[in-house]
């Protein structure tokens, strides 16, 4: 009887170094992570967006947001280094004015006067999306104020 809860136990030790030993060097760093420069443009009824941001948001968590100038975007850098991760993302555009102050009312426009539709500003309402791999890092947004 000892023998068996000896092998047991040694069975258990075994399959945690295992693991752990899986886990450590797939979980722990991200520097492996493939990374790519996210370019493109956003257009509103066919007309670019002078002034705003635009938000990549992954499953994970991972997000990053880059200035809109007269419609041209660019992601060089996040917190993982010269890029982004490579994956699927859910997108939101929303004029800079919509962020200067948390408590106001969103109006949704930029100060051209451009009005971006509020579903835009939230990932959730907004149904844009983006994969970002080796061979597809620009991508370009036509929103409808419709």
């Amino acid at each position: 009887m000892f023998q068996v809860k000896k092998t047991i136990r040694n069975s258990i030790c075994f399959s945690a170094v295992a693991i752990i030993g899986l886990w450590i060097p797939s979980g722990c760093s991200r520097s492996e992570e493939s990374l790519g420069t996210v370019t493109g443009r956003v257009t509103l009824d066919t007309a670019p967006i002078s002034e705003g941001k635009i938000n990549f948001i992954s499953s994970s968590g991972f997000a990053a947001t880059a200035e809109l100038k007269n419609g041209s975007y660019m992601i060089a850098s996040s917190q993982y280094g010269d890029g982004i991760p490579f994956g699927e993302y859910q997108v939101s555009v929303f004029s800079s004015a919509e962020v200067s102050d948390p408590l106001a009312e969103p109006k949704g426009s930029t100060s051209s006067g451009v009005e971006i539709p509020l579903k835009y500003s939230d990932p959730a309402t907004s149904k844009l999306t983006a994969t970002i791999n080796k061979d597809a890092t620009e991508v370009n947004f036509a929103l409808n104020s419709k």
